[in-house]
């Protein structure tokens, strides 16, 4: 079950590329993400961070998220078929990429807090 931070930065994601795409007040009044802008330069380096991890999940969900919401994809499949990974495991990925965002989204709050 996705808890409201999930479906909120899955939003934020699918927005991601939008200049006109409707604000996520969520994610926006969460410490340290003040405004639109925040929250892309928050999602991109954490994305950044991802994919310099030593960890090879990391990196993959780290591409994943490249490909799909920060480049111009056309369609998981397709971005499955770049990352040389089954469906299962590209949306296994996909999911923990999202999870990845959102905890460091709730960590803001620690820190912040």
């Amino acid at each position: 079950m996705e808890d409201a931070l999930f479906s909120a930065v899955r939003r934020v994601l699918t927005h991601l590329r939008n200049p006109r795409r409707p604000s996520d007040r969520l994610l926006e009044t969460w410490p340290g993400l003040g405004s639109l802008q925040a929250v892309n330069a928050f999602v991109r380096t954490e994305i950044d961070a991802m994919a310099g991890s030593a960890s090879p999940v990391d990196q993959e969900a780290a591409e994943i998220l490249r490909l799909y919401y920060l480049g111009r994809s056309t369609g998981h499949d397709v971005t499955a078929h770049r990352v040389h990974l089954s469906r299962a495991t590209y949306f296994r990925r996909l999911d923990y990429g999202i999870r990845c965002l959102a905890e460091a989204v709730r960590a803001l709050d620690v820190i912040e807090g």
